[in-house]
């Protein structure tokens, strides 16, 4: 994936599972060219339609072919889509009260709050909130 423009982190609030809240946390984001959405799109597609074709001509197994490449399709719309994705999100587990980094993704998730992860350290289920104005 190449991701550009990366911004600077915004501030968010990171809620734990128990009701605790702390509004030190951040969320680092990427915008990622058309460019390189639509290549990743079209080989996403083009996967699952080559597989789909490999199997047409197996009785029976040919529709399961056919919903593998609409699938892909689906999901290669759906890359296509995502033009601002989640770099790094963390911030202070208000559980343990330790400084991390917490996990989101691999790059690839459309940044959209509220972002669900969870403590490294503590296994806290926490939840990244938009910081109310």
């Amino acid at each position: 994936m190449t991701a550009t423009g990366e911004a600077a982190p915004l501030r968010v609030r990171v809620r734990a599972a128990d009701g605790t809240a702390r509004d030190d946390g951040w969320v680092r984001t990427a915008h990622r060219p058309f460019a390189a959405r639509v290549g990743e799109g079209l080989m996403i597609a083009g996967g699952g339609t080559a597989i789909g074709v490999l199997l047409l001509p197996i009785p029976l197994i040919h529709l399961f072919g056919i919903m593998v490449a609409l699938t892909t399709w689906w999901f290669g719309l759906q890359r296509l889509r995502t033009d601002t994705v989640v770099v790094s999100v963390g911030g202070t587990c208000p559980h343990c009260d330790k400084v991390e980094t917490f996990f989101a993704g691999f790059g690839r998730k459309r940044f959209r709050l509220p972002i669900s992860t969870s403590c490294p350290t503590c296994s806290h289920a926490l939840t990244l909130e938009a910081l109310s104005p």
